[in-house]
């Protein structure tokens, strides 16, 4: 056996080799840029090499009897020589301190434990490394508050990623934890309340008890007070508190009581300054508001939000203001298609900055639109029928930038209309606006009403219009014969187009219309889903974007969206080469799949030729675990959503996406011959 004479050899044996943890690798680059603690914690370490290995030695001669006494001699003086090899306390000291501000409080008393048992009492530094040690092991057993430790911006970001109800519970740690939580204002920005408040639901009831507190931070409140008792208690705290800073309410569910909205309109008085928009559902005969009461009390309201389910609930004309009111949003939502008119029609009189207008059913609609010219000169969005139903409609906040400050120009600009609604004389109201409109959404509703020949007219008188500054434009559930012919035509007079939406459109998509979806030079989402089309104009328009993608001549495609419609191998592939798109979604009719070899080369393209992706969703599938691995390696995505995908299940995802940050929406693969009671 050789013992190395120096002591920054590598190894004694293989059997000894001296192991640096990634800590301690780290913690002395950080600490010493000559890797003075490493050299030092490896001087120690071949020491006690040495003296294992002597030690050895020593029993093996002892074995030997007389044979083995020059060798033993030889041993003690190697022992006495090594007993005074100079040990570097100052580099131990230095590793220690290193460890303890770092946090690694154990590693640090590890340390200074091993060189003050190799060195006596009366060593020059034994003190000070008694002194590190009991310093280190104070910062072990004591606890930190961390959150009173960091600068306050740190803490605001530390409390932009905690809930509400997590908040509630923390204010209760300490007094310094109460005054943080309770004095950031992003927090308690929006409070929603749709549970039952009491003792054993504690997180709710953790909120509730800090209402008073946080009270003048709640700019928006949501409430769904399940009974009487509890809406009276929310009524009562907003009498009572400082809700100084609330601009909007919303009151999603009232109560079967004749006195609640009288003390709801005493509890507005204590917001009537501030209060800017108001969102009632009355669902029974009790409870209809006076909306005449409700708008003088709070004359600032610009935003009011009615909705019922039935005629009676509806306000009487009585009910309604007067005088003229700062209403800028209006939303009237009723299932009765008996709509009073007149109660209409008052509030729009008393409204004359109405930019926005929302109705539900209206049994004379096509009859109202001149009412709606007379009154609402600054009308800017107008929706109508079930595309008012929906409570998170997809356009929303493109109606909203419409409606924005930031929009200085005047007249219609954003209509969403059921084609029940599309007579003559909304198509005299498109004319009027169609060289301002920027956006338009027509979906079927009930009745079939462009499935006459009255309805063909209407859309060829549709193509004529000049939308040259419509940038949104979606069609949904387009009866059959009525558009074939038009698409193409009205695309053209949308030069400025950036959105389409066509979603079960029952005609085939014509090549008129592929044609000009090719020329929209500005079409930055495309979302096409249930509609039949042929599969070679497909393959055209893919080829235009991934030929836009790469020469930047022009702006490129950033959504693409085909779901439940037939593609093949070639389609698929050509949608993984559209190196400017953002968001990705392919779904395939039930009764097609892809081929293993083409999912192969399309996850594999994903991260190769999509760098700038960051979500993707894949729908009836054919995937591999071994897909998962390969898109888990993409660098731009941010989300990945599975549904109904064959060959991939729950686990198979949570392994691959294990280290990844992607955020994963995971829906099991379902075969539709399989048996719905046995889900």
């Amino acid at each position: 056996m050789t013992i190395p004479c120096q002591s920054n050899s590598e190894t004694v044996t293989k059997k000894h080799v001296t192991t640096v943890t990634n800590r301690e690798y780290h913690c002395s680059i950080a600490t010493s840029p000559r890797n003075d603690t490493l050299e030092m914690r490896q001087d120690i370490q071949v020491i006690n090499e040495f003296s294992s290995v002597i030690n050895d030695r020593q029993l093996h001669a002892t074995a030997n009897g007389k044979e083995g006494r020059c060798e033993e001699k030889l041993i003690q003086n190697t022992k006495y020589i090594i007993s005074y090899v100079r040990h570097d306390t100052t580099r131990d000291l230095l590793a220690g301190r290193r460890y303890a501000q770092q946090g690694y409080q154990k590693d640090a008393i590890n340390v200074f434990n091993k060189i003050l048992e190799q060195i006596p009492q009366t060593h020059s530094e034994y003190a000070i490394l008694v002194k590190e040690k009991e310093y280190a092991q104070k910062r072990l057993d004591y606890r930190v508050d961390f959150l009173t430790c960091f600068p306050y911006d740190i803490v605001c970001r530390i409390l932009d990623y905690i809930s509400q109800d997590t908040a509630a519970h923390c204010s209760h740690v300490s007094s310094e934890w109460r005054t943080l939580i309770l004095n950031y204002p992003m927090l308690w920005r929006t409070i929603e309340v749709f549970e039952v408040i009491s003792k054993r639901n504690k997180k709710k009831f953790l909120l509730y008890q800090l209402l008073p507190s946080i009270s003048h931070h709640v700019e928006e409140f949501w409430g769904m007070p399940p009974n009487c008792h509890h809406a009276q208690r929310y009524l009562n705290l907003f009498q009572t508190n400082d809700f100084s800073n609330i601009q909007s309410l919303h009151i999603m569910h009232t109560v079967n009581t004749k006195e609640y909205y009288s003390t709801f309109c005493s509890a507005l008085k204590n917001v009537s300054g501030t209060l800017k928009s108001l969102d009632i559902w009355a669902s029974n005969e009790t409870d209809v508001p006076n909306i005449y009461l409700i708008l003088s009390i709070c004359p600032n309201i610009t935003s009011l939000r009615f909705m019922t389910n039935r005629l009676s609930h509806m306000p009487t004309p009585s009910m309604l203001p007067y005088s003229t009111t700062n209403l800028t949003k209006v939303e009237v939502l009723t299932f009765d298609e008996n709509l009073r008119e007149a109660g209409l029609q008052k509030l729009l009189e008393t409204s004359p900055n109405l930019g926005w207008l929302t109705i539900n059913k209206c049994n004379n609609i096509n009859g109202f639109y001149h009412v709606i010219q007379k009154y609402c000169p600054k009308l800017k969005v107008f929706i109508e029928g079930e595309q008012a139903t929906i409570p998170c409609h997809e356009s929303d906040q493109w109606f909203l930038d419409v409606i924005s400050p930031t929009n200085n120009e005047e007249g219609l600009q954003a209509v969403a209309v059921t084609l029940d609604a599309t007579g003559p004389e909304f198509m005299t109201l498109l004319e009027t606006h169609d060289k301002k409109l920027r956006g338009l959404s027509l979906k079927k509703s009930d009745s079939n009403f462009l499935q006459t020949q009255q309805g063909i007219t209407d859309w060829n008188r549709l193509s004529t219009f000049d939308f040259k500054k419509m940038t949104y434009f979606q069609l949904c559930e387009i009866p059959s014969s009525t558009i074939q012919h038009h698409l193409g035509k009205i695309l053209k007079h949308m030069p400025n187009l950036e959105t389409l939406i066509l979603e079960y459109i029952s005609d085939k998509l014509s090549a008129d219309t592929f044609d000009a979806l090719e020329h929209l030079p500005k079409l930055s989402d495309l979302k096409i889903n249930h509609c039949e089309l042929d599969i070679v104009h497909l393959h055209h328009l893919l080829e235009t974007f991934v030929q836009q993608s790469r020469t930047n001549t022009s702006p490129s495609l950033l959504t693409l969206t085909l779901e439940e419609i037939e593609m093949d191998t070639h389609a698929t592939e050509l949608c993984s080469k559209i190196q400017s798109l953002k968001a990705l979604s392919i779904g395939y009719l039930s009764n097609t799949r892809t081929t293993k070899p083409t999912m192969e080369r399309f996850v594999k393209n994903v991260p190769q030729r999509l760098p700038q992706l960051e979500q993707l969703s894949l729908l009836d599938m054919d995937l591999t675990p071994q897909d998962l691995q390969v898109l888990s390696t993409s660098k731009s995505l941010k989300m990945i959503q599975f549904e109904n995908n064959k060959g991939i299940t729950q686990e198979d995802v949570d392994i691959a996406f294990s280290l990844s940050s992607i955020n994963i929406h995971f829906l099991p693969f379902f075969n539709d011959e399989d048996d719905y009671d046995n889900i």
